[in-house]
């Protein structure tokens, strides 16, 4: 595999991990369809990754910046060593095909971290599993606001609604935001209340969980300022 396919692949790999709470249904299937592909057929998954960074407008300019940021760091060498290749394949594999994106990607840094060769890909990892995405961002400052249906929430955001409910879904899985009729105990260990996890429609009244809003300030860190200050998704 030469070096600069091997950039392509960490790219991808880490825009889809930063984004992991805001990709659209079609494209996290389109990922992990190129996931299984990567071990078996990686010249017909980078020819997929170029179409779709290419032309999708959701996800291109933050793949460009990824590329740009694994790029700057390129050696003298042109091809990638076979260990190293397999490595970086199943670990390819292993997040693009993963239920929790970013725990998965969080993992796989932690597997790379003692090949040197892949430190600015590892870093990149450790970033993206660290931040949030400049859409989920502006719905939890949103909703800790006060609590809001997805109807009303989508033009305080400016989001289609379906596209906002996908993002609010995950989001709930992942225990974020609840219901605003939610107890105490489900709103501060949301995790832990397993009838919170089931699906919210457009009329539910929504707000920011304990978890939700940990995560949110904890995003007062250089780190986050370079995704939330990427372009919103073009409609």
């Amino acid at each position: 595999m030469k070096v600069t396919d091997a950039v392509v692949l960490q790219a991808f790999v880490v825009t889809v991990s930063r984004m992991d709470s805001v990709l659209p249904s079609d494209l996290r299937q389109t990922a992990q369809r190129i996931g299984t592909e990567v071990s078996s057929q990686v010249g017909q998954a980078l020819q997929e990754i170029q179409e779709l960074v290419t032309h999708n407008d959701c996800i291109k300019d933050r793949y460009a910046l990824a590329h740009r940021q694994l790029q700057s760091s390129l050696g003298a060498d042109t091809e990638v060593p076979e260990p190293l290749e397999q490595a970086l394949e199943g670990a390819v594999t292993a997040i693009l095909t993963a239920v929790d994106v970013k725990a998965k990607a969080g993992e796989m840094a932690k597997r790379l971290a003692h090949h040197v060769e892949f430190a600015p890909f590892v870093a990149a990892l450790e970033e993206a599993v660290s931040v949030m995405d400049h859409q989920a961002i502006a719905i939890l400052h949103a909703l800790e606001k006060r609590p809001l249906p997805a109807e009303a929430l989508a033009e305080t955001v400016t989001l289609p609604l379906d596209y906002l409910m996908e993002i609010l879904q995950h989001l709930h899985q992942q225990g974020y935001i609840d219901r605003a009729s939610a107890g105490v105990f489900q709103v501060i260990f949301p995790k832990l209340w397993n009838k919170s996890r089931e699906a919210i429609s457009a009329q539910t009244y929504l707000t920011v969980t304990a978890q939700g809003r940990l995560a949110l300030h904890r995003i007062v860190s250089p780190k986050v300022r370079v995704t939330s200050s990427l372009n919103p998704r073009k409609y």
